[in-house]
């Protein structure tokens, strides 16, 4: 549908992923400040896989599935056993069916291992303080970048996935997190018409080539002034936004499996990029988004929530009997 919107109408989209990022940095810095005590480094990372790991999997093994039951069903996808195997362990590489593009067979998926390499830098200085906590993750992804930049082959896959500005949204994420904490917020008077505005500049600024310097700063000041203005909603639309809250895990990884199906029915129908119109380009894009928000939910509430549940059950009673061990042995 880009020939009919245009490149920059659908870049407005693209932004989602940077306001993602730095509401993970946010996050990590508000959810391990407020917890009762600091988990240690393993059980960080515990719990952070058991949280994106299972239905990261379960979707690529669909993928694969998808592909040897009907090759060419999903845009790009290629089924290539090594390809498969660096995806489901989160390797940064080269994906064989889009040149020089830094991605896993199951194409959302590129967030997630950002996201683990994240969680790896934060876990190493989770014990050192909310100041240590933002500061030595922060300082640790600059000096890697640089290092990445100026050291490492430029063609690898892991440079260029190193290097990618990207990386440092999490650091703006963690100082929206800090400034949240401390109490450095902005008046809760003009908080939601700045929030306003900063939405604003990153829609204007798309296609503008240096992601990082707007819709990364413009995404963080965004985050800033959205947490600044506790906006009060209704009951009932507190609980719709609450349910997409839950379930946009599972709606992230499953839209990509609405479109793929939402295509091939639009061209059973014959409508094509080369014969389509405006409208029925916004018809396309309305309908995936509507039953992607729907199938999103669905597999939130009957996969996502009960996969993890057993993930947690598990590795539950796996400590108690880790501990009992230990306590026998004392």
């Amino acid at each position: 549908m880009r020939p009919i919107l245009g490149a920059h109408v659908l870049a407005w989209g693209e932004f989602g992923v940077d306001i993602f990022f730095i509401i993970s940095g946010f996050v990590m810095i508000y959810s391990v400040s407020r917890a009762n005590a600091t988990p240690s480094p393993y059980l960080f990372m515990e719990k952070r896989l058991v949280r994106i790991a299972p239905m990261y999997w379960l979707m690529s093994v669909l993928m694969v599935i998808g592909l040897i039951i009907r090759p060419g069903i999903f845009n790009s996808a290629v089924l290539d056993t090594g390809h498969v195997i660096q995806s489901l362990l989160f390797i940064p590489h080269f994906h064989p069916g889009i040149p020089q593009a830094v991605m896993p067979m199951l194409v959302p998926g590129w967030t997630l291992t950002y996201e683990i390499y994240f969680y790896l830098l934060f876990a190493l200085f989770i014990s050192s303080g909310s100041i240590g906590r933002f500061v030595l993750p922060s300082t640790a992804i600059i000096v890697i970048s640089v290092i990445a930049v100026h050291l490492l082959p430029g063609e690898g896959a892991i440079a260029r996935f190193l290097s990618n500005p990207i990386a440092l949204e999490f650091v703006l994420g963690m100082a929206v997190g800090l400034a949240y904490l401390k109490g450095w917020l902005a008046s809760r008077r003009i908080a939601p018409f700045a929030a306003f505005a900063a939405f604003a500049l990153i829609v204007f600024c798309s296609s503008v080539d240096s992601r990082l310097w707007t819709a990364g700063a413009f995404s963080a000041l965004l985050v800033y002034f959205a947490v600044s203005s506790s906006i009060k909603v209704r009951p009932g639309m507190h609980l719709l936004l609450q349910a997409l809250g839950d379930s946009s895990y599972s709606l992230y990884l499953s839209h990509i499996f609405v479109i793929g199906m939402t295509t091939m029915i639009w061209k059973r129908v014959g409508i094509t990029a080369a014969n389509s119109s405006y409208l029925s380009a916004t018809s396309y894009i309305l309908l995936c988004t509507i039953l992607s928000v729907i199938i999103g939910f669905v597999v939130f509430r009957y996969v996502e929530r009960p996969i993890t549940g057993i993930a947690r059950s598990l590795l539950a009673a796996r400590r108690e009997r880790y501990s009992a061990v230990v306590t026998g042995r004392s």
